[in-house]
C-alpha cells in the first residue's frame, strides 16, 4: 500500500475514497477512487490520463438554473459540468487531453410520464451538449435504461467500473475494485 501523510485515508488500493454526492463536484492531482450512486442524475468523469488528474461530478438537473441567485447551482448540468472542467484544469490537467467517460440518466419510473419529466434523458442531452461545446472527447459511456447505477472512478489511471442492476463491467478493462 501506498504511504499517505497524516491524518489522510486511503483504502487498500492506496487511493483516497471520495464519495460524491448530489450536487457535488471533485477533481483532484491526488490518486482518488470516486464513488457515486447514479438514477436519472449524470456523473460525468474528466480525466487527463498522461497526468494522472481527473474529477467526477453529480448533477440531478438538466440545463441551468432559471433563478440567477440559485444557492445549489451544481446541482444543475450546465454549471456542475463547467466547474468540473475548471477545477480539472485547476488541477493541473491539460485541456488538449481531456477526455471523458459519462454515466446515468436513467428514467427510474416504470409509468409514461410527459417528455419535460424525462429528467434522466434531458441530463444525458446536457452532457452530450457540454461536452461536445467543450471539444472533450467521450471515450465510454453507460447512459440511459431503466435502472440505476453505482460508478466507481480511479481519477489518476481514467478506470470506471460501472454496477447495474446487480451486473458489473469494467468500462476500461481490468477487475472491478471491492466494495
Amino acid at each position: 500500500m501506498n504511504a499517505a501523510p497524516a491524518g489522510v485515508t486511503v483504502d487498500e488500493a492506496g487511493l483516497r475514497p471520495q464519495y460524491v454526492l448530489p450536487g457535488q463536484v471533485f477533481a483532484t492531482a491526488e490518486p482518488t477512487r470516486f464513488t457515486t450512486i447514479l438514477g436519472s442524475c449524470v456523473a460525468v468523469c474528466l480525466y487527463d490520463a498522461g497526468r494522472g488528474i481527473g474529477g467526477l461530478n453529480h448533477y440531478l438537473l438538466p440545463g441551468a438554473p432559471i433563478n440567477p441567485a440559485e444557492r445549489e447551482p451544481l446541482r444543475w448540468g450546465d454549471p456542475s459540468i463547467e466547474r468540473l472542467l475548471e477545477l480539472t484544469l485547476a488541477a493541473g490537467a491539460r485541456r488538449a487531453c481531456l477526455q471523458a467517460k459519462v454515466f446515468g440518466g436513467a428514467q427510474i419510473s416504470a409509468r409514461s410520464v410527459p417528455d419535460a419529466m424525462r429528467i434522466g434523458e434531458r441530463n444525458i442531452e446536457t452532457a452530450l451538449a457540454a461536452l461536445s461545446r467543450f471539444q472533450i472527447p467521450i471515450m465510454n459511456q453507460s447512459l440511459g435504461g431503466a435502472a440505476g447505477r453505482k460508478i466507481i472512478f480511479d481519477s489518476h489511471t481514467g478506470m470506471v467500473w460501472s454496477k447495474t442492476l446487480g451486473r458489473s463491467e469494467a468500462i476500461s478493462g481490468a477487475p472491478p475494485p471491492s466494495g
